[in-house]
């Protein structure tokens, strides 16, 4: 049985902290996600303003990759809300009527409400990823093919997948 009021007390702990996202990870939520729901709903409730990610929204049915999953989902809520509200912002500042997506690991799109809320389905942006940094061979030389940027300033270089697409 769900434990609401143990869930009500990690709540004003992670007040206390001011902690900005949570990942919720029940062990049978793929098959019953009732409890994870339940545990999003008090989290949403005590904790107004902060994102909350359910493993069964994120992963699929291994424990550790769903809870992996949603850990990460959880961390990269504030920078894909960031980023989101950047391409808005910007696609609004050009004067274009058209709604945002984003290229998903798979290579399919996602609206973006959708990349705002699951940033862990955009980050590996399938199709997108493997053109990064691609450069067309000269005459008689081989193609240079994909290579990762190498950063200049010794920092990990981190690079956006981020797509701009209308119909």
């Amino acid at each position: 049985a769900l434990d609401e009021a143990q869930i009500r007390a990690a709540c004003r702990e992670i007040r206390a902290r001011a902690i900005e996202s949570v990942a919720i990870s029940c062990v049978f939520a793929p098959v019953a996600p009732e409890q994870e729901r339940r545990a999003g709903e008090i989290v949403a409730e005590e904790l107004p303003g902060v994102a909350v990610t359910l493993s069964s929204e994120v992963g699929r049915l291994g424990m550790l990759q769903r809870e992996n999953a949603a850990i990460l989902n959880a961390c990269l809520r504030p920078l894909g809300a960031h980023v989101i509200a950047g391409f808005t912002a910007a696609i609004r500042e050009l004067g274009l009527a058209c709604p945002l997506y984003v290229s998903q690991n798979d290579g399919t799109l996602m609206t973006a409400a959708q990349a705002e809320r699951y940033p862990v389905h955009t980050f590996t942006s399938g199709p997108t990823n493997s053109m990064r940094d691609w450069r067309p061979s000269k005459p008689g030389r081989p193609s240079q093919g994909c290579r990762p940027r190498r950063p200049r300033s010794g920092r990990c270089a981190v690079e956006s997948d981020l797509r701009v697409w209308s119909r």
